[in-house]
């Protein structure tokens, strides 16, 4: 297969791809409406990115002009090569376990840890966001330093000492309290794609999502296998479409 037919071939898969996602369904849509709607909507983390946007378009370009006389133009390597990685991003798409915070680098505070503990914690290993549990694995909320800073502004009498626990300021992990930060529970099964969405603010009340949490069904009740940030998808996309 040369580079003319395999770009092709490749093309005619993104391009069914591309139509599912942008949900069109009103018989026949064609790349160009599909790519659009996406892009214009931020239906899909890659396509979203102006630059994959334009390439995709460019890519466009260059199908019309094979599907018409394919010896006028030919895709270079490094073209081909970018996509290639495109296409296999957005066709094959990530699950959030995949880029999540696991395993031994998971880090989990308890009521009973100290704060100043937790703080040093965060800052050593740049994590913004800690989960508390209980003993019997109860998730409790979350502990970040802007649920930190917006418990402080509203208890400023409030002194915190070497002593001071979690369990001392237990009002600023519940997630219920916090008007900034928007943490939202997910399966392991679960694509970034289904919840990319979640990080475009379309109103000034909006909460930021701050973090995803990752369980076996995505139940609070699970055990936690996985954290997901806002930073972590912006790593994928910038991965994924360079």
């Amino acid at each position: 297969m040369d580079k003319k037919e395999e770009f092709l071939t490749i093309f005619r898969e993104l391009e069914e791809e591309i139509v599912k996602i942008s949900g069109l369904d009103e018989g026949y849509v064609s790349f160009n409406r599909a790519l659009n709607e996406i892009h214009s909507k931020r239906l899909d983390p890659i396509i979203a990115s102006d630059d994959a946007y334009e390439f995709l378009k460019s890519a466009l370009d260059l199908r019309n002009i094979l599907s018409h006389r394919n010896d006028v133009a030919e895709p270079t390597d490094i073209f081909l090569e970018r996509f290639k990685k495109l296409s296999k991003n957005i066709i094959y798409p990530k699950k959030l376990i995949d880029i999540a915070t696991k395993g031994k680098n998971l880090v989990i505070a308890y009521p009973e840890d100290k704060v100043i503990t937790i703080v040093k914690m965060m800052s050593s290993n740049m994590i913004s966001h800690v989960p508390v549990y209980d003993e019997e694995g109860l998730f409790l909320g979350v502990f970040s330093r802007v649920s930190f800073f917006e418990f402080f502004s509203k208890n400023s009498k409030i002194q915190i000492c070497e002593n001071t626990t979690i369990a001392d300021i237990i009002d600023s992990i519940n997630i219920n309290n916090n008007t900034n930060e928007l943490y939202l529970f997910a399966s392991i099964n679960n694509y970034v794609i289904d919840f990319y969405n979640h990080m475009n603010k379309t109103k000034k009340e909006d909460r930021r999502l701050s973090a995803i949490f990752l369980t076996k069904n995505g139940k609070k009740s699970e055990p936690l296998l996985g954290i997901v940030t806002q930073t972590d998808i912006l790593k994928m996309i910038l991965e994924e479409t360079n």
